[in-house]
């Protein structure tokens, strides 16, 4: 990854970027599938396995207030507010699907890179501040 953007994981989001790992589309003894081909024919390598990024909302009373007035952007101010945890923290209080996966890449589950690829650019990702107002740092 370009340092560019390490720098932006760490500044933005507030993320240590010394676990995270990159796909090697080559593999390596750890990750390489014997057996198993892409659709090139050439031997599938680079993960581990899938795992899952989502999110849950268990709506407050705040929350309703605001979907019953068609506040859409307060009922979102109202659930996000609700972060208590840094991105790189397993508590998903509060975060997003993209959050979830920033906290799974910091962890060196999955690659970063297909966040900032296939769900939104760090960029362009909106950081909403949590309960306490404050912002990842």
């Amino acid at each position: 990854m370009p340092e560019a953007q390490l720098e932006l994981l760490r500044s933005k989001f507030g993320l240590d970027t010394r676990e995270m790992a990159c796909r090697n589309l080559e593999g390596c003894e750890h990750c390489r599938r014997k057996g198993l081909f892409t659709r090139a024919g050439k031997v599938a390598a680079g993960a581990k396995g899938q795992t899952l990024a989502m999110e849950i909302y268990r709506p407050t009373p705040e929350f309703l207030d605001r979907v019953l007035e068609r506040d859409w952007r307060g009922a979102e101010k109202v659930w996000r507010n609700e972060r208590r945890t840094g991105f790189d923290d397993p508590d998903m209080t509060g975060k997003t699907i993209y959050e979830h996966a920033l906290y799974k890449a910091s962890q060196g589950i999955i690659d970063p890179r297909f966040i900032d690829e296939s769900m939104r650019t760090f960029e362009s990702y909106r950081v909403f501040p949590d309960y306490a107002g404050a912002m990842p740092s």
